[in-house]
């Protein structure tokens, strides 16, 4: 006969996402609150921040502040079923 104990782990579960600008939140449990973004990037062997791993979070509407005030050009990759192809929005990529 085998006598087990069942351990179990201890584990995490992200229950809210906080913008890394403004503080808007987002509750993961009930997908209340703001849409946040999350980023990571390792920077590059060599370069100025040499292999730094960094990680933040966006709310939707920083992240379009963001992006419409820095001039970053980018594509979209899927459009939104708000949008019809031809749209003069994303058409300039914002």
């Amino acid at each position: 006969m085998r006598v087990v104990e069942i351990h179990q782990q201890p584990s995490e579960e992200v229950v809210e996402i906080v913008c890394d600008r403004c503080g808007a939140k987002e509750n993961t449990k009930d997908m209340t609150g703001t849409d946040v973004a999350s980023f990571q990037h390792t920077f590059g062997y060599l370069s100025k921040r040499d292999t730094d791993k960094i990680n933040f979070d966006l709310c939707e509407n920083c992240l379009i502040e963001i992006l419409d005030k820095s001039g970053v050009k980018y594509s979209y990759i899927e459009y939104g079923s708000c949008y019809e192809p031809g749209d003069k929005d994303i058409e300039d990529g914002g």
